[in-house]
C-alpha cells in the first residue's frame, strides 16, 4: 500500500470533506466498496475472482484529501491496484476534469491524472571542511571577536588570553544568518519538538518535493489514524494539530457537580441567613390598662434591649416598688 497511484495535479477547490464525497461517488461508481473513512481519508476496496482457481484478489485504494493553508485540498491516490487505475485512466482523468479548481492555480496547473514518476535522488556535496583549505584557518578572540595573528597569546584589542591551540571560527556577527540552500541531493526540514524549540534534520538521496509525498502520506494515514488531529499541508510545509473534543459523559458529570455545588452554597447560604435573623436583638413592650391611673407594663424580648427599656420605663413615670407576672405598673 506504499505506491501512489494517481493525483489531482492543483489544489481542489473544495473541504476535505466534500472532496471525499466526491471521490467516494467516482469509486462506488467504478465498482469499489468503502471500507473505512476518516475526515482526510477513504479507504475502498474490490474483489475478483479467478475463475480459473477459484481464489478472489483484493485490491485496495486509499484517497487522500490533503488540506492546503490557503483553502482548498489536493487530493492523492494510493493502494495496490495500480493495473486498474492505469486502464481506467480515461475515466480518473475525466473524474478529475469535473472537480473545481483553485483560481490562484496557473493554466498549465489543470488536473490530470496519473501514475507519478519515480524520483531519483542525487548525492549531497560533501560541505567543505577546514581540511580541505590549503592555508592555515584564521583564529578569532573569544571575547571580543578580534582576528589574532598566527602567534599571539593575547588578544591585540581586549587583552584576553588566547589557547595556543584554539582555532575558533568566526565570529556570529561575520556568519551568515542563513544557511544556503540545499543542493538537489539533499533536503533541510525544520522540527519542532515539545520544548517549542526547532530542530532540524537533513534527509540525504532525495528531493524536497520526494520527502514531502512521503511525508503527506504519513501524516494522513499511518500518524492520523492513531490521533485525532487536523491535518493542513502547504507547499513545503505540513502541519499537525490535535483535535480538542470533550466527552458526553465528561460534561455530564460537569453539569451534575456544577448543580450539586449550587445547591451546597444555597443551603450554606440560608443557614447563615436563618442564623443571623435569629440573632437579631428585639424587644416587645405590652401595655394593658389596670385599676383607674394605673398601666401595666410587660417586656419581653432580648436581655439587653429589655433592660434598656425598663430601664426608661424607671426614670420616666412612677413605677410600683412591686413587680408580678414579669411586667410592672405604671402609676
Amino acid at each position: 500500500m506504499d505506491d501512489v497511484l494517481a493525483s489531482v495535479r492543483g489544489v481542489v477547490d473544495l473541504s476535505p470533506h466534500e472532496a471525499l464525497d466526491e471521490a467516494q461517488d467516482f469509486l462506488t461508481r467504478q465498482g469499489y466498496g468503502v471500507v473505512h473513512r476518516t475526515t482526510t481519508t477513504l479507504s475502498v476496496k474490490r474483489q475478483v475472482s479467478e475463475n480459473a482457481s477459484g481464489q478472489e484478489s483484493i485490491f485496495e485504494l486509499i484517497v487522500m484529501a490533503l488540506p492546503q493553508s490557503g483553502g482548498g485540498v489536493r487530493i492523492k491516490v494510493r493502494g495496490n491496484d495500480r493495473e486498474a487505475v492505469r486502464d481506467h485512466q480515461a475515466a480518473w482523468l475525466e473524474w478529475s476534469e469535473t472537480l473545481p479548481k483553485r483560481e490562484t492555480e496557473p493554466p498549465e496547473a489543470a488536473a490530470t491524472m496519473g501514475v507519478p514518476r519515480e524520483t531519483v535522488g542525487q548525492e549531497a556535496p560533501r560541505p567543505t571542511t577546514a581540511a580541505d583549505n590549503d592555508g592555515p584557518q584564521s583564529r578569532y578572540c573569544s571575547n571580543c571577536g578580534h582576528q589574532l595573528a598566527e602567534n599571539d597569546r593575547f588578544c591585540a584589542n581586549c587583552g584576553a588570553p588566547v589557547h595556543e591551540a584554539a582555532h575558533t571560527p568566526p565570529p556570529e556577527a561575520d556568519r551568515p544568518e542563513t544557511p544556503p540552500a540545499a543542493e538537489p541531493g539533499a533536503w533541510e526540514s525544520l522540527i519542532h519538538g515539545p520544548d517549542g524549540r526547532k530542530r532540524t534534520l537533513t534527509i540525504e538521496n532525495t528531493t524536497q518535493s520526494a520527502a514531502m509525498e512521503t511525508l503527506e502520506q504519513f501524516f494522513s494515514l499511518d500518524f492520523q489514524n492513531t490521533r485525532d488531529c487536523d491535518l493542513y499541508v502547504d507547499d513545503g510545509s505540513i502541519r499537525a494539530k490535535e483535535v480538542f473534543r470533550t466527552s458526553p459523559l465528561l460534561l455530564v458529570v460537569h453539569i451534575v457537580l456544577t448543580l450539586v455545588t449550587l445547591g451546597l452554597w444555597l443551603i450554606v447560604w440560608l443557614l447563615i441567613e436563618i442564623n443571623g435573623r435569629l440573632q437579631l436583638q428585639k424587644v416587645h413592650v405590652d401595655l394593658i390598662p389596670a385599676e383607674a391611673g394605673t398601666v401595666e407594663v410587660r417586656l419581653t424580648g432580648s436581655d439587653s434591649w429589655v433592660q434598656t427599656t425598663q430601664a426608661y420605663i424607671r426614670r420616666t413615670f412612677d413605677v410600683r416598688a412591686s413587680e408580678a407576672g414579669g411586667g410592672f405598673a405604671v402609676e
